[in-house]
């Protein structure tokens, strides 16, 4: 039988499809016992694959559900669901993306509906996890009714299994909600161009935008459905499509609404992208073919154990998927070739459903990550079970022709059992590695084991929920929370203590059995400390101690081999907003080419703050002198500008430095924005004097790309102080002006800010002219051992013209008090203050 007649459900369904086979088959006219078993076993093969997958799927998202991590993003968007639900305003704008800018409000609305019934996270992750569990029963539904049974069964299995589909489908995160209504997307797309059905040409624009609607990055489907409309445009209708048009224009008009009443921020954010910082690379090909053959994340080598089970699993894990992946896509070309109507219509759509996502994402300016292709793993699930029915059909072939060689009667029906038995068992093995993997990563979570996972945090649930947690997972807690909704929030500390280090001055240890983790600070004031790197805020708690002020630290999920930086905050006093004060910072005074900066911001909160629903965003801008902006990075800063309770936060902000950094001196820019609408917080000093909407930090040395320097006409080689060197000098006349260049050197670290001086004086040593100028065009306080720098002093004659013969005096002297700098000869002798250079005649 060809491929394109193997359907066996019809159009109408699955359950219509069981109702026709059972009815078709108790016709008898008296119960019998086989008339009766018939009917059941019918009902069996027919729904129990589906419910099987559900079943799997339920069970690996629904248990230990208390294990689901609940950190910054997480408790910003449940607080403003439950906020929604309890009379707050209607959400415009939902949590930043990593395009920097908002995403819709969708994913709010979706778990307002599980808050509305019970107020209570686990009831969003819940929710979240229901959906996924169905996701994977609705990808055997399209394997089934497009492909055949053997596909829908295996793709349902691997997608029900597969890591990366369960890990995303249980926090309260937009790419988690997302499966669900991306297999029913590909239904209405596959529905419209393979069973020439117009109506669900609009069905499928309504769930584009419903799944945009929850997280930005499901629009790489779009080229999906131009697919389909390519395929399908001789039966494609205009009033489905603009109704489903319309319908997607009401979903996001609360969207819409926010973003012109902050101007439109987000879609200028989008459009003022440098060109020059999109990227061509495969990053898109290697992320999508991670999410099913990378599950080290999930099961680490030194976890996964020895032996043949151990390398046997291992190998399912790793290759088994992509295997029968790659022997998909052969079939599936092969229909494109020579099937004919439904399936090969369907096969185009499964094809593109993976390519296109990876293909308009190869080129890429944002940082992509894993989760933005979740969107093409059920397809890769189909793709896989089309490569299990390649495989059954292959072993069908070898086992008749054996049979054949044999000289044996040839049973086609039980050679059929027997190669999609073997189909099944080649799926089923990946399935059980999938399993296991997952099982143990959960596992490895429950026990702590943060040095193997970079995620892991047990329980970061609130305290409204005490009676939620298990007794057996509650230990010596501290508070950490950094949100409104999260305010009580605990953090299991389990067996491994040695996840927390103890902070004292510049020393780091591990801490005891019976300690906790504290960071000294000395009289109040901010100083230098040993922190671990962080995404977001640390929160900080004060512990009364005898003489000493403590304050115990939340350290973050932490990586294998991870080390401590040291981190010198220099004290500040500036006030952010109402109610918060930036008391310390911390950022680099030197930076090169792609260089990534990263700045410490050390916040005190004061308590009491009116906190709204808005999220707090701090950007970091790299500027030159003259205010040219090089780079700038946004990254949340809700953790302290939205604490109501009070107290002393640390927040990071990461920028990288262009590769084209040009050479000189430049600076920071550092504030903090409400969004959505990017509202600037007024920056003052502690005196209430305004700065405008942003800290200026610095000055900051830019190390670029410098051109040589030709050594000088005139040599000197004289010190001034212990750091400066004076190597030589050029003269040159440019009309009725003296342009004299002087050639420094930095012996040192030069550590203050000094200005030059160049003094034209006539024979009898009488003042013609002079020129102060900073010597080169970066602060002395910012030069590199080793570096060299040229300054030009352009001379105006006097009005009298110049005398016969002239000569120099060149010296620096101090910015902050006017001192002169010593000068030394090259023979080691003092020669006071200055140095005259002889100047050839006009």
């Amino acid at each position: 039988m060809s491929y394109q007649r193997r359907r066996e459900v019809n159009s109408t369904g699955l359950l219509c499809g069981v109702y026709s086979r059972v009815s078709a088959n108790t016709q008898a006219k008296s119960p019998t016992s086989s008339s009766l078993v018939r009917p059941a076993l019918i009902v069996a093969r027919e729904l129990g694959p589906p419910l099987a997958i559900l079943a799997l799927a339920a069970y690996l998202r629904l248990d230990d559900l208390w294990l689901v991590q609940f950190k910054q993003d997480e408790a910003v968007l449940a607080n403003r669901a439950l906020a929604f639900i309890e009379g707050g305003q209607l959400p415009l704008a939902g949590n930043p993306s990593g395009a920097g800018v908002f995403n819709p409000p969708g994913f709010v609305y979706l778990i307002s509906l599980a808050m509305a019934v019970y107020r209570h996270p686990i009831a969003v992750s819940a929710l979240l996890a229901v959906l996924g569990a169905f996701s994977a029963a609705g990808v055997y539904y399209l394997g089934r009714r497009y492909f055949g049974t053997i596909v829908g069964a295996a793709g349902g299995l691997l997608y029900a299994a597969n890591p990366w589909a369960v890990w995303h489908s249980r926090s309260i995160w937009e790419p988690d909600s997302t499966h669900l209504f991306v297999v029913l997307f590909a239904l209405a797309v596959l529905i419209w161009a393979a069973d020439g059905r117009p109506a669900c040409a609009g069905v499928a624009v309504v769930l584009l935008a419903v799944l945009t609607q929850l997280h930005f990055s499901t629009v790489v489907l779009a080229p999906v459905w131009l697919v389909a409309l390519i395929v399908a445009w001789r039966v494609t209708k205009l009033r489905p499509l603009a109704l489903g048009a319309g319908i997607a224009i009401a979903l996001y008009l609360p969207y819409l609404w926010g973003q012109a009443t902050s101007g439109w921020t987000d879609v200028a954010r989008l459009l003022s992208q440098p060109a020059g910082q999109t990227m061509l690379d495969t990053t898109s090909l290697r992320l999508t073919l991670a999410t099913i053959t990378e599950f080290s994340y999930f099961l680490p080598d030194d976890l996964a154990g020895n032996g043949l089970l151990a390398t046997t699993r291992a190998l399912a894990l790793r290759q088994g998927m992509l295997s029968l992946a790659a022997i998909g896509a052969v079939g599936c070309g092969w229909f494109l070739a020579r099937g004919e109507g439904r399936a090969r219509r369907a096969s185009a759509i499964l094809l593109a459903w993976i390519i296109l996502p990876v293909a308009v994402t190869a080129p890429h300016w944002l940082t992509l990550q894993i989760h933005y292709f979740l969107v093409v793993l059920p397809a890769l699930c189909l793709l896989a079970g089309v490569g299990a029915w390649v495989v059954a059909q292959m072993a069908r072939a070898a086992i008749s022709g054996a049979t054949r060689l044999a000289g044996l009667t040839a049973l086609p029906g039980r050679s059929s059992m027997a190669a999609s038995a073997l189909a099944l068992a080649l799926v089923a093995s990946v399935v059980y590695a999938q399993t296991y993997a997952s099982l143990a990563q959960r596992e490895q979570i429950r026990l702590g084991n943060r040095a193997r996972f970079n995620y892991g945090v047990p329980l970061l649930y609130t305290s409204r929920l005490a009676d939620w947690l298990r007794a057996e997972t509650i230990g010596p807690v501290e508070v950490i929370a950094s949100h409104s909704y999260a305010s009580e929030a605990l953090a299991t500390l389990t067996r491994e203590r040695d996840r927390f280090l103890y902070f004292d001055g510049a020393r780091a240890v591990r801490i005891p059995e019976d300690g906790e983790a504290v960071v000294v600070l000395e009289d109040g004031t901010p100083a230098a400390r040993l922190l671990d790197e962080a995404w977001t805020g640390w929160r900080i708690q004060e512990v009364r101690e005898a003489d000493r002020r403590a304050y115990s630290v939340y350290r973050p999920p932490a990586f294998a081999g991870e080390t401590l930086r040291r981190v010198a905050f220099s004290s500040t006093d500036v006030s952010v907003g109402e109610g918060l004060s930036l008391v310390g910072i911390s950022y680099p005074k030197a930076v090169r080419p792609s260089d990534k900066i990263t700045l410490g911001a050390y916040w005190r909160v004061a308590p009491g703050r009116t906190v709204g629903n808005d999220v707090a965003v701090a950007f970091l801008a790299l500027e030159t002198a003259d205010g040219r902006e090089l780079a700038k990075a946004q990254q949340h800063a809700h953790d302290p500008a939205l604490d109501a309770r009070g107290g002393d936060w640390i927040g990071w902000t990461e920028l990288t430095v262009p590769a084209d950094l040009p050479d000189g001196a430049g600076w920071l820019r550092f504030g903090l924005v409400w969004s959505p609408g990017a509202r600037p917080l007024a920056v003052s000093t502690a005196d209430g004097r305004p700065l405008g909407d942003s800290l200026r930090l610095g000055p900051v040395r830019l190390i670029g790309q410098r051109n040589a320097v030709a050594p000088p006409d005139h040599l000197v080689g004289v010190s001034f102080g212990t750091s400066i060197v004076l190597e030589g000098y050029d003269v040159e006349w440019l009309g009725p002006n003296l342009a004299l260049r002087l050639h420094w050197r930095a012996t040192g670290i030069v550590g203050a800010d000094y200005q030059a001086f160049a003094h034209v004086v006539d024979e009898q040593g009488r003042l013609v002219g002079q020129r102060d100028t900073q010597p080169g065009q970066v602060p002395t306080s910012l030069w590199e051992a080793g570096e060299q720098f040229v300054d030009e002093h352009i001379v105006t004659p006097p009005t009298t013209g110049w005398p016969s013969r002239v000569r120099a005096v060149v010296g620096l002297y101090s910015l902050a008090n006017g001192a002169r700098l010593p000068v030394v000869g090259p023979d080691g002798v003092a020669r006071g203050d200055s140095v005259t250079l002889d100047l050839p005649a006009r």
